[in-house]
């Protein structure tokens, strides 16, 4: 059994870190070190919990040229379930700019058009998996839309629990398909400006209880380096996060994702889960670049191991 099913666009994430921080201007020249080419968007999640011990599958299709030859190999080094990833020789596999500045801080330049491939195994998968992951970056596109649609009727249909990630591109969406896609999601996971976005409420106490109207699931908020606050029913929490050097922010929230879902679906107490969520993301950050590049399960818990409450280190792959 699958631990999670991921419909998504498999791409690559081209990371240029650069002199100096933002902002970039036209005309304006930067020295960079070196570009990083990695398998990222969704592999960041994938990779962080098979490092973790965790099995998500992605669905989706590359193309036959070098960048999407790049995500299959890497899926086959770290193990991964690829059996719906396809290949489609006329697609160009999509690629996401990632400048990075010297603080750690990034932007994004994506490419959002892509190929989930033959969706005729969608719901073998969906069968074969606990749960599913869903992003607004899914949502954005009218064609990918209805296919993450689809996936989650047959998510409700043979009851697997639905993971939402809003992200960034969630509020292109109308205000009625936001509220439609939030009360069908058993946890929502997102930031605070992605909180602040949907609520208009900059404090993330007052956007969790706001979100609370749209949506019956467990609402996760993630505030960086502070940590991250849950609302489970009516009970607000806080969970205080790891204090690192801050290196490369990219992908953490993606590498969150990976270790709540873990923790969540093997049924750990919530204070463990955002635990291994929030040091899983810290370790992202206190390194460079993301995809293969996220942390080993050795650098999570060596975070985990600051907090002597923390007692599942049995259960992760070391």
């Amino acid at each position: 059994m699958l631990d999670s099913l991921y419909l998504a666009y498999p791409l690559v994430d081209l990371s240029v870190r650069f002199e100096g921080r933002f902002p970039l201007r036209a005309g304006e020249s930067r020295v960079v070190s070196d570009v990083r080419a990695v398998a990222g968007g969704s592999a960041n999640t994938i990779l962080m919990a098979a490092r973790l011990g965790g099995r998500i599958a992605p669905y989706g299709a590359v193309g036959s040229d070098l960048f999407g030859r790049l995500i299959l190999d890497t899926y086959t080094d770290e193990g991964v379930v690829a059996d719906y990833l396809s290949v489609v020789p006329e697609l160009e596999t999509p690629k996401v700019i990632i400048p990075l500045d010297a603080d750690g801080e990034h932007g994004f330049l994506s490419m959002v058009s892509g190929s989930y491939g033959p969706l005729d195994r969608l719901e073998q998968a969906v069968k074969r998996s606990r749960s599913i992951i869903v992003t607004g970056y899914q949502l954005y596109e009218r064609a990918s839309r209805e296919a993450a649609r689809r996936e989650m009727m047959l998510a409700r249909e043979h009851h697997r629990k639905i993971f939402l990630d809003p992200g960034p591109l969630f509020m292109a969406l109308s205000p009625e398909e936001r509220r439609a896609l939030l009360a069908q999601a058993d946890v929502v996971l997102c930031n605070e400006s992605e909180a602040q976005a949907l609520t208009g409420e900059s404090v993330s106490e007052a956007a969790a209880r706001q979100m609370r109207q749209m949506t019956d699931a467990l609402l996760v908020l993630k505030a960086g380096a502070e940590g991250c606050c849950a609302l489970d029913g009516g009970k607000l929490r806080w969970f205080p996060g790891f204090s690192v050097e801050c290196v490369d922010t990219t992908g953490a929230g993606d590498v969150f994702l990976a270790g709540f879902l873990l923790g969540y679906l093997r049924g750990w107490p919530l204070e463990e889960t955002m635990e291994l969520a929030n040091a899983a993301g810290a370790a992202t950050a206190a390194k460079l670049g993301c995809g293969s590049d996220v942390p080993t399960a050795q650098e999570v818990v060596s975070l985990l191991r600051r907090r002597e409450t923390f007692t599942q280190y049995g259960e992760l792959p070391l």
